[in-house]
């Protein structure tokens, strides 16, 4: 490597950082317009990302800031629900066969239509993925079920993990 080499292998990989900084902060604006966060609890926000996406392996920063926009279009409110909610979605991506953005808008209904709430979704994400795995079925199975089961029987203020195992039972036996 000669001095040039050296200061062109510098110019990209500073010309690469800045790029990287300027998606995230793109990303970030459109997090803030789906989502009405503004301002410095904007930018707190952000460095939360960047902090769940550096902390926990297997999800990026990326990630979680597409699903943070995706929550946002979907009515996911508050830093820390639209936060956990996308955990919960980059989650299932890497543990199940839940991917599609179809997918995740009908995780997002089956909260809504639930008896339980967006903060709680690591722990109805985590259900789906036990039940997908324990029985004949895969979670994106379990999930649709589950979602239709409890359009059907919202009245009775079923809890969502009840919701969840019928969802697998009728995944299971073919329906």
């Amino acid at each position: 490597f000669g001095l040039v080499t050296g200061i062109q292998l510098f110019g990209t990989i500073v010309k690469d950082v800045f790029g990287i900084v300027k998606d995230f902060d793109r990303q970030l604006i459109a997090v803030g317009k789906t989502t009405n966060i503004t301002g410095e609890d904007l930018k707190q926000f952000g460095r939360e990302v960047v902090e769940l996406g550096n902390k926990v392996d297997g999800i990026t920063v990326d990630g979680l800031i597409q699903s943070a926009e995706v929550a946002g279009q979907l009515g996911v409110t508050g830093t820390a629900n639209i936060l956990k909610f996308s955990e919960a979605i980059e989650k299932l991506k890497l543990t199940s066969n839940i991917i599609s953005d179809e997918q995740v808008g009908q995780f997002a209904k089956f909260i809504e239509v639930s008896s339980d709430s967006f903060e709680n979704a690591d722990k109805l994400a985590s259900v789906i993925t036990q039940l997908g795995n324990s029985f004949a079925t895969t979670e994106a199975e379990v999930l649709a079920n589950a979602t239709e089961i409890q359009k059907g029987i919202a009245v009775y203020k079923t809890s969502a993990q009840g919701v969840l195992a019928l969802g697998s039972a009728t995944s299971t036996l073919g329906s």
